[in-house]
């Protein structure tokens, strides 16, 4: 199974777009399961392993978002939330152009999830992907269940492809990034399976995209999400090789000449997660759908910031990832991995001290007037 998730987009941006300090204030009920911890950690909400109620606060305004890829979930969930939903928002992905008959374009459109009406080639496809299979059974069954229901609700499904950006549950990023940083402790060459052009979707643009979507529905009475599938994402579409390039770049280690092979068995077949290449958002791009997403230079400049920044904030997943650049890239090299571990500990150790630094120094406004002076005090220093 593909490790895709809806990554959310740290605390305050998920609370922005789902919570009650949002204009159109979202109240959140979850359904009790022994995973119920897991999704106030802020994880992603697919590894919750279970569906989220937000309802609006007005009577018979409710909205409904699923990331699930079981479809007796979503049967279940349909059932006990009978005549209480106005909208159903289900998370999907590009993966399940992968369960579809091929196309002659190049990029995948949202008309383009067709299966093959053979039946041996139904199940191949639905052996090589059994994610893609799964979601898109789920989309099936949201369309056949409202076309049937005599409640008055709809759905919108989003297609999503390989996401990045803060708190990526798969580890992916963090890998390529640290494998990077840290090549001249590493000394090995950064290794691809494919020249694939595939898309790429940032998490913080879901959030916001959500937000748009509830606040249209909910607050302007638009009906123009109702019973839709779009793909979104990043207008770029790039290879692995373009995004690694990307990242050596923005971190400025274009001095290294870190050599990037092709190896199609390679142990690091991190990125794409898919076969068909790119999807095709120019639906979502219009301006009935609106969809904004940011450039994917940007995507990756912020989501570099935020796990540099994540080195010092999270040093067990650090650690883990220490550990699996360990058993994946240096087969166990004791002096590899001491020489590489040490450098890791000393980039975090400066990471701390440099935070703290900047946090000794902040800036008081005295107004005199005309006059405005700026003095610059210790934290501790009375004011």
């Amino acid at each position: 199974m593909k490790a895709k998730r809806l990554l959310i987009a740290g605390e305050e941006e998920f609370k922005k777009a789902m919570f009650p300090e949002s204009p159109f204030g979202i109240a959140e009920n979850r359904f009790p399961t022994p995973d119920d911890a897991a999704l106030g950690a802020w994880y992603s909400l697919e590894k919750a392993q279970y569906p989220t109620y937000f309802a609006m606060r007005e009577k018979r305004k409710k909205a409904y978002m699923d990331c699930a890829y079981d479809s007796d979930v979503v049967k279940d969930a349909l059932k006990a939330l009978e005549g209480r939903i106005k909208l159903y928002v289900y998370i999907s992905t590009d993966s399940v152009y992968e369960v579809c008959l091929p196309t002659s374009n190049s990029l995948s459109s949202e008309i383009d999830s067709i299966r093959p009406t053979n039946t041996d080639e139904y199940e191949r496809l639905r052996r090589k992907d059994s994610y893609g299979h799964k979601k898109l059974k789920i989309e099936e069954y949201l369309s056949q269940w409202q076309s049937k229901s005599n409640d008055n609700w709809f759905y919108v499904i989003l297609r999503l492809p390989d996401v990045l950006g803060p708190r990526d549950s798969t580890d992916r990023w963090w890998f390529y990034q640290m494998w990077i940083q840290f090549y001249t402790s590493i000394q090995k060459t950064l290794e691809i399976s494919t020249n694939l052009r595939s898309s790429y979707v940032y998490v913080n643009d879901v959030a916001r995209y959500l937000t748009h979507i509830l606040s249209i529905t909910f607050l302007d009475s638009s009906t123009i999400f109702y019973n839709q599938i779009l793909n979104i994402g990043c207008t770029e579409i790039v290879s692995i090789n373009d995004l690694l390039s990307m990242i050596i770049d923005e971190l400025n280690l274009n001095i290294l000449h870190i050599p990037i092979k092709y190896n199609p068995n390679t142990e690091a077949d991190l990125f794409p997660s898919v076969t068909r290449g790119g999807i095709n958002i120019s639906k979502a791009l219009s301006n009935q759908f609106n969809w904004k997403p940011t450039p994917l230079k940007q995507v990756v400049r912020e989501t570099i910031q935020w796990y540099n920044d994540a080195y010092e904030h999270y040093p067990n997943e650090r650690s883990t990832m220490v550990k699996r650049i360990r058993r994946t890239l240096l087969n166990n090299d004791e002096n590899a991995y001491g020489k590489f571990l040490y450098d890791v500990n000393q980039y975090s150790t400066q990471t701390i001290l440099k935070r703290k630094r900047e946090e000794e120094k902040k800036i008081l406004i005295v107004d005199y007037g005309d006059n405005r002076q700026e003095k610059l005090f210790k934290h501790n220093d009375e004011i």
